[in-house]
């Protein structure tokens, strides 16, 4: 909503009111949320904004889901068993039968667990809100979100909008310029696959009509 009034925004959220999910760097039980972090840009491909928006941890917890009901391993540096130790085995959901892993696990996860860390701080303590420590609320029936949003409009940062607009698009066109190592998938921005995605189903107004 921020990008379609050509704002940037960037979100910083925790997700509390139930058992933590994601182990902190170095750990071996669950002790954090998916606390996903977000940025949109205004100026992308066809008005559509540059977005990130993705859960901290390796894989969020519904992905985790997909797989196990596929009857599929997951890749390395995803989850612990409930003893702790790496497994691919999807049936290791957490809270109970094991935890999920911040992300770049399979070489570190210092990075996801440090946003992570930054999404609970700000996102829970700044706001006064719930945070994950154990002290507050929690039902395995519920999920309260705290967040900080930092809005920023381009307008007092100097410059107009047709030059914002004139950056962005330069820098956007030389970065998917870039030869693509699978000739099958092209070089996309930040949020540009799953746009693709929704513009391929249809939205519930139209199915509930079909």
């Amino acid at each position: 909503m921020a990008a379609a009034e050509g704002f940037i925004s960037i979100h910083f959220t925790n997700v509390a009111g139930h058992d933590p999910l994601v182990a902190p760097f170095r750990g071996t039980d669950s002790r954090l949320g998916t606390n996903p972090f977000t940025v949109a840009f205004p100026g992308g491909p066809d008005g559509a904004p540059v977005l990130l928006d993705y859960a901290t941890s390796e894989l969020a917890l519904g992905k985790v889901r997909e797989y196990k009901d596929a009857g599929m391993a997951l890749h390395q540096g995803v989850l612990l068993d409930k003893h702790g130790e790496p497994t691919t085995d999807a049936n290791c959901l957490p809270p109970d039968e094991g935890t999920l892993l911040p992300f770049g696990s399979l070489k570190s996860g210092y990075k996801g667990y440090g946003l992570a860390m930054m999404c609970e701080l700000l996102g829970g303590v700044m706001t006064g809100g719930y945070t994950i420590e154990p002290s507050h609320f929690r039902s395995p029936k519920t999920i309260v979100n705290s967040m900080t949003a930092i809005i920023i409009d381009p307008a007092f940062l100097g410059g107009s909008a047709a030059e914002l607009q004139d950056e962005t698009t330069r820098l956007l066109d030389y970065v998917k310029a870039s030869p693509s190592r699978d000739e099958s998938k092209k070089v996309e921005l930040p949020g540009e696959m799953e746009q693709c995605a929704s513009a391929l189903r249809p939205s519930p107004v139209a199915a509930s009509s079909l």
